[in-house]
């Protein structure tokens, strides 16, 4: 197969790859790394001197490629706007879960109906929404009672 890309289209290939290589290898260890995608990203990286693209350095002691310190630090952006997005997403999702827990049954939760549901549901996460957005963390605490 081959793929024609204009230079401007290499480059955001180029960032797609490393943050979705990011995504999928930066949470395990080194031993469960999943290789095909290192192997993909290093493929996509040795075209950078084709493309006449520098935000791609090559190590020559580690025989790999590398993003350069300016497009790790382009990355990163878009990386905090993600990890923050998440963050507060889980966080909500997860306070919602905790509270239907703490109101009701596992049983009674599984006999209301959808609608029941997610009406009890959407109502939490607006307030947990309009918590955070006012509040950000500062009232959330932990009880040491268990």
């Amino acid at each position: 197969m081959k793929i024609n890309l204009s230079k401007n289209q290499y480059m955001n290939l180029i960032k797609l790859i490393n943050i979705g290589n990011w995504v999928i290898n930066s949470i395990r260890n080194k031993d469960e790394i999943i290789k095909d995608f290192e192997e993909l990203e290093q493929h996509i990286y040795s075209y950078h001197t084709s493309a006449d693209y520098n935000g791609i350095e090559y190590d020559e002691n580690l025989k790999s490629f590398f993003p350069s310190e300016e497009l790790l630090s382009e990355l990163e952006v878009y990386i905090q706007d993600y990890d923050n997005e998440i963050f507060w997403n889980e966080l909500i999702s997860r306070m919602v879960e905790k509270e239907l827990l703490e109101n009701y049954t596992e049983e009674e939760l599984e006999k209301m109906n959808d609608k029941e549901f997610y009406d009890k549901k959407f109502k939490l996460m607006d307030k947990y929404e309009d918590e955070f957005e006012k509040y950000g963390i500062k009232r959330l605490k932990i009880d040491n009672k268990e």
